[in-house]
């Protein structure tokens, strides 16, 4: 299934896909600040679709806070400035997402069997 949808009111391309094997893709992408985004998750047969996984992106700004824009957001117009930027509700959280340069590596890789976490490559 292929729908014109929005993440966090980012307009883009949304994929549902059942795959040869019976498991399931979801697929998500984006272009928000002339920046290419694409998130999927798949899953194996007889398992829960991944919709949490792509529902659960947000945006932030280049500071690292979150941004919720008040209106649907269009790289056409709102990246190419052709239009401004719709307005945003601040703030989203007092959370900083960290900046992928800042991610502590020294750790190195989980044990086998940890559980998964984020990490930006």
């Amino acid at each position: 299934m292929y729908v014109w949808n929005w993440e966090d009111l980012v307009e883009g391309h949304e994929l549902h896909l059942t795959n040869a094997d019976g498991s399931r893709t979801f697929a998500f992408v984006a272009m928000h600040e002339n920046k290419l985004h694409i998130l999927d998750g798949t899953v194996p047969k007889g398992y829960p679709e991944p919709g949490l996984f792509q529902q659960s992106l947000g945006w932030v700004d280049e500071e690292g806070r979150g941004v919720r824009y008040q209106a649907i957001y269009s790289n056409e117009f709102h990246g190419l400035r052709v239009d401004p930027l719709p307005p945003i509700s601040w703030p989203v959280s007092d959370v900083q997402v960290p900046r992928p340069s800042t991610f502590d590596t020294s750790e190195g890789d989980p044990e086998p069997g940890a559980a998964p976490s984020a990490r930006c490559n």
